[in-house]
Parts: structure tokens; C-alpha cells; sequence
């Protein structure tokens, strides 16, 4: 299960010195600037929509105003901000799905409708965790544009 790492590098100027060891700075010199802030968000993919979500994360970020680098790791992050989770993996282990999707800020759900038992099981029980899904890739896209605004 990859696990998608997004930062976007926020500048921090620091202030001109008026002087330096005592000798002014003209000021005509650019500012410096300190380490950039990280504004980083991790969304953690199962299953087969890990490639849905990458590409519309790239295509994303690519045509924006916005400069976010996305990363790809390997790796499973359970504790991402944000889980996008696929109607199979919901069939094949509900219970840890489930535990995921409660930790989560928010909740991406890919499915083409709740028709098992599982997948019904899954969605009640999410909806009384109070954690804000969506269902569609472009809603996805939408609430991490904003996050990053």
C-alpha cells in the first residue's frame, strides 16, 4: 500500500540587519531567507486505486499555481492524514480498514456503490465516526488544493 507524502515549501524571510559587526548593510543587498517551512500532508492508497489517485495527484499539482512535490513511498502509513481506501480492500479485511478510516482526518472512499455486506457494515460504521469522506477522485483533489492554499 503506498503511501502518497505531499510538502509544499512555504519561504520564511527573516529580517535585513541593519548592521553587521557593527558596519551597516546597504540595503540594497537582498534579504536572506531561513529554512523554508514544510507544509507537508501523507495519504495513504490500498488496493487497486493507487494509480487512480497518483495520477490525478500529479495532473493535479502539475497544472496549478500551487508548488507541491509529491513523492511515492512504498511503504503503509496507517496513521496518514488522509486514507483512500477501495471497495475490495473493505471486502477483504473490514475490521483493519475500518480502524484506518476512523484515525484518518479524512476519508477517500472508492467504490462503485456499497453492494455487500461488508462494504454496508463499513460505511455505517464510518459514518458514526464523524470522519469527512468523499467518493469521488476530484472531490479528493479538491479538499487537498485547499488544504495546501
Amino acid at each position: 500500500m503506498p503511501t502518497f507524502v505531499l510538502k509544499k515549501y512555504n519561504d520564511k524571510p527573516t529580517p535585513t540587519p541593519t548592521t553587521v559587526d557593527g558596519k551597516p548593510v546597504d540595503p540594497a543587498e537582498p534579504s536572506t531567507h531561513a529554512e523554508d517551512e514544510v507544509e507537508e500532508l501523507k495519504i495513504s492508497v490500498t488496493g487497486s486505486i493507487s494509480g487512480i489517485v497518483a495520477q490525478a495527484l500529479y495532473k493535479a499539482f502539475k497544472t496549478t499555481e500551487i508548488q507541491v512535490e509529491v513523492e511515492e513511498k512504498e511503504e503503509d502509513d496507517a496513521d496518514a492524514t488522509v486514507q483512500a481506501i477501495s471497495a475490495e480492500d473493505i471486502n477483504l479485511h473490514p475490521s483493519e480498514i475500518l480502524n484506518r478510516a476512523k484515525k484518518a482526518k479524512f476519508l477517500f472512499i472508492s467504490s462503485e456503490g456499497f453492494k455487500t455486506l461488508h462494504e454496508s457494515w463499513f460505511l455505517h460504521n464510518v459514518e458514526a465516526a464523524n470522519v469527512p469522506t468523499v467518493y469521488t477522485v476530484e472531490s479528493l483533489v479538491q479538499h487537498v488544493k485547499a488544504h495546501f492554499k
